[in-house]
């Protein structure tokens, strides 16, 4: 089942507002199996003109099973925002693109709490192709890849030792620095 909900600013204290729920069952006529993809573009069909009234209001937040080409051009072409994790292995083309790109902004924020001392580092990119443009355009005889707006977040948590100095923490995969990215 996609489940899905409104939720609000939180400064209001105001419960979520559960929306209908999309099933994920084979489909009357599908040959193939129904999948949490197919379920969303169903929800979307049914429920994204209930939201055009709001405008640049609401924006759509996914996993990201939901950052793939065609559902982001979807939502779009709906007229709705969204927010989608993005990891480096579902989506090759936005992690190549950036490699060899310069982020227009950096902002860094460092947050100290319980002697742990974090490092959030922001870097934000503009019209990052979400599809291989080369072999996208050969299946079109045109180039229209889909361009979106990207944040790439860092984080670097850092504990106080007995010496009063920070060490990096380690996550339980021995790396250094946690990666969380977002389009937008």
């Amino acid at each position: 089942m996609l489940a899905s909900a409104i939720i609000s600013d939180p400064k209001k204290k105001l419960a979520p507002l559960l929306l209908p729920p999309e099933f994920i069952q084979k489909q009357d006529g599908a040959l193939k199996q129904d999948c949490e993809l197919n379920s969303a573009y169903r929800w979307l069909t049914s429920n994204a003109k209930n939201f055009l009234k709001y405008n640049d209001k609401v924006v759509l937040v996914g996993d990201s099973l939901f950052s793939c080409e065609p559902m982001c051009r979807k939502i779009l072409d709906m007229n709705l925002n969204f927010v989608t994790r993005c990891k480096e292995g579902n989506n090759k083309t936005i992690y190549d693109f950036i490699k060899g790109t310069e982020c227009i902004n950096i902002k860094e924020k460092i947050h100290i709490k319980n002697n742990i001392y974090e490092i959030r580092t922001y870097k934000y990119y503009e019209d990052v192709p979400i599809k291989n443009e080369k072999s996208y355009s050969k299946k079109l005889n045109k180039s229209n890849t889909l361009k979106v707006n990207f944040v790439e977040v860092t984080i670097e948590t850092k504990t106080r030792n007995s010496e009063n100095q920070y060490d990096i923490a380690k996550d339980k995969d021995g790396k250094d620095i946690k990666n969380l990215t977002f389009n937008i």
